[in-house]
């Protein structure tokens, strides 16, 4: 399991190595977010798309994109492995650090849901908080 979560500092950071990328990031909860991230929920639970995934995932960190999004039930549960490893081998090879990539993970069940827009309203909305439009 690889520890770890975007900081501030590291999501800056990340986002000064692609200083050719102007507008390309925005700020976002305290952490500097590309405009652009990757998601993983289609797919066959395959070798073949595991595959696809862990190359796009590596081009991705390292052309500029620190948002991936995933969750336990993508692929059954295939994307969050092949993110944990790439994340492990790009920082093994000291190409990215774990403070420099939003991984988001929500599920959400069937008798959460009410209380989860509820939340979401109450933390997000009424905050002011950046949302979609």
């Amino acid at each position: 399991m690889l520890n770890g979560f975007a900081s501030a500092d590291g999501t800056a950071k990340y986002a000064e190595r692609f200083s050719s990328f102007p507008g390309n990031y925005r700020s976002m909860i305290g952490l500097t977010v590309s405009s652009i991230g990757m998601g993983t929920y289609l797919g066959e639970g395959d070798a073949a798309v595991d595959a696809a995934y862990a190359e796009t995932l590596r081009a991705a960190l390292l052309g500029g994109i620190n948002l991936i999004d995933t969750a336990v039930n993508y692929r059954y549960q295939r994307s969050e492995r092949v993110i944990g490893e790439v994340l492990e081998e790009l920082i093994a090879e000291e190409k990215v650090r774990r403070d420099e990539v939003i991984v988001t993970r929500f599920r959400v069940e069937p008798h959460d849901r009410v209380d989860v827009v509820r939340r979401v309203e109450r933390e997000v909305v009424e905050k002011g908080r950046p949302r979609r439009a």
